[in-house]
């Protein structure tokens, strides 16, 4: 409860920043998790030739598109059907993490991302100055750009 006070009464910038490490930690957390049980299952279906169009998709295109329907779709349905949040955040991860469909622990990856980005949304929301849209599209924008130094340049 002190942490969702803290997120709902802090500035944006904090909250995006604190939501970022958060994502990115687990993020790694999760892939190393799964490196360990999978060694040889590390694609994410990227192999665009061209960096740019990977650069555009990743950092713009699918941002926007997966926050909109897996997300914010999802939040107006669960509010509008008067749903638990609980609600929100399984079926906006299920989503999201199928969506992600390049192989069964990336889809497992891809759930638990989900989680926490439908959390961060619905922090977002709650929040006097948040749009759970914008925030969480940039939170999934700066994750990417980390996926994307990582994979081209380590």
């Amino acid at each position: 409860m002190a942490m969702n006070n803290f997120f709902l009464k802090t500035n944006r910038l904090i909250f995006l920043s604190i939501s970022f490490i958060i994502t990115t930690i687990l993020s790694l957390t999760i892939s190393y998790v799964l490196f360990l049980i999978h060694p040889n299952e590390n694609d994410t279906g990227f192999t665009s030739e061209k960096i740019t169009v990977e650069i555009i998709i990743s950092l713009l295109i699918a941002p926007v598109i997966e926050t909109a329907f897996f997300f914010t779709l999802v939040f107006l349905m669960t509010k509008y059907l008067k749903k638990n949040i609980i609600y929100f955040i399984l079926i906006s991860s299920i989503l999201f993490g199928l969506s992600h469909f390049y192989s069964v622990d990336y889809i497992l990856y891809s759930f638990f991302i989900g989680i926490v980005l439908s959390i961060f949304y619905t922090i977002s929301e709650k929040r006097n100055q948040g749009d759970g849209f914008l925030d969480v599209t940039i939170i999934h924008s700066l994750y990417n750009l980390v996926i994307l130094i990582g994979k081209h340049f380590f």
